[in-house]
C-alpha cells in the first residue's frame, strides 16, 4: 500500500508541474486508460530448462498521464508516468503440481516513469499521427504467491519491490482531442525473494525459510485511449 501511495504522490507532483509550466511554455497534457498486454517472458507460462523466467502475467489494465512540450514545429519532449496492473495465472502455476495443490497469487503492479523525444505530423485538419522513443525507470511490485498441499504443506513467497532501467517506444493518432495510442515498455528488475515453507506431519511441524535474488524480464504493450488538454 505504501508503494501505491508513493506512486500516487509522484503522479500528483507530475500533474502540478505540468500545469505550472503551462502558463509559461506550450505544453500538452494527456490522460489515458486502457489494457496492458504482457509480452515475452513476462506473459510466459513455461520455464525453459534451468531458467525460471516465466512471469505468468495475465492481460491487465493500465493508466497514464503524459506531458509533451514542443521543441519545434514537429519535434517534442515527452514525459509520462504510467501504471499497469496484471494478475498472475494461478491455474498455469498450479498445473505442474497436481490437483491436490492449491495456488493463490496476487498481481503485478508496475510503474513506468519515462521521458524522451517524439515527433508529430498532421495528415489532415483534424488528424495528427505521432511517434515517441523514451528511457526511464521501472518500479515493479511482484505478487505474493502461496502454495498449499492439503493440510501438510504451506509455502509462501514474498518479494521486495524491484527497480531497473527501462526503455520504450510508442505511436498513435490524435483525432481532434482524442488520443489513441500504444506504448511498448520493457525493463529487467531484480527482486529479493523470501520463501517460508511449513511442513506438518505426525512427527510435528517444521518451518524452513530461504532468500534469493531473481531477475524477471518485464515487458508490457499498453493499448490506450485518452484525451488531450
Amino acid at each position: 500500500m505504501g508503494y501505491f501511495f508513493s506512486v500516487l504522490f509522484s503522479l500528483l507532483i507530475f500533474c502540478n508541474n505540468a500545469f505550472a509550466q503551462e502558463s509559461t511554455s506550450p505544453i500538452r497534457f494527456s490522460l489515458f486508460g486502457g489494457i496492458a498486454l504482457p509480452q515475452g517472458d513476462f506473459g510466459s507460462t513455461t520455464n525453459a530448462k534451468n531458467e525460471y523466467k516465466a512471469g505468468f502475467a495475465n492481460t491487465g489494465f493500465c493508466a497514464m498521464i503524459e506531458g509533451s512540450k514542443n521543441l519545434n514545429e514537429s519535434v517534442m519532449w515527452v514525459s509520462s508516468l504510467s501504471l499497469a496492473l496484471n494478475s498472475m495465472d494461478e491455474s498455469a502455476i498450479q498445473s505442474p503440481y497436481g490437483k491436490d495443490y492449491k495456488v493463490t497469487a496476487g498481481s503485478y503492479l508496475t510503474s513506468w516513469a519515462m521521458t524522451g523525444i517524439g515527433f508529430e505530423t498532421a495528415i489532415s485538419s483534424t488528424i495528427n499521427i505521432y511517434g515517441v522513443g523514451q528511457i526511464g525507470l521501472l518500479l515493479s511490485s511482484f505478487p505474493e504467491v502461496k502454495v498449499s498441499y492439503l493440510s501438510y504443506i504451506d509455502e509462501t513467497t514474498t518479494t521486495k519491490m524491484g527497480t531497473s532501467f527501462a526503455y520504450g517506444f510508442g505511436a498513435g493518432v490524435i483525432i481532434n482531442k482524442f488520443n489513441i495510442g500504444l506504448r511498448y515498455y520493457s525493463g529487467k528488475p531484480e527482486y529479493e525473494q523470501s520463501t517460508s515453507t511449513v511442513h506438518r506431519s505426525d512427527m510435528g511441524t517444521s518451518t524452513r525459510a530461504s532468500t534469493k535474488k531473481v531477475q524477471m524480464p518485464t515487458t508490457v504493450l499498453q493499448l490506450m485511449v485518452g484525451i488531450n488538454f
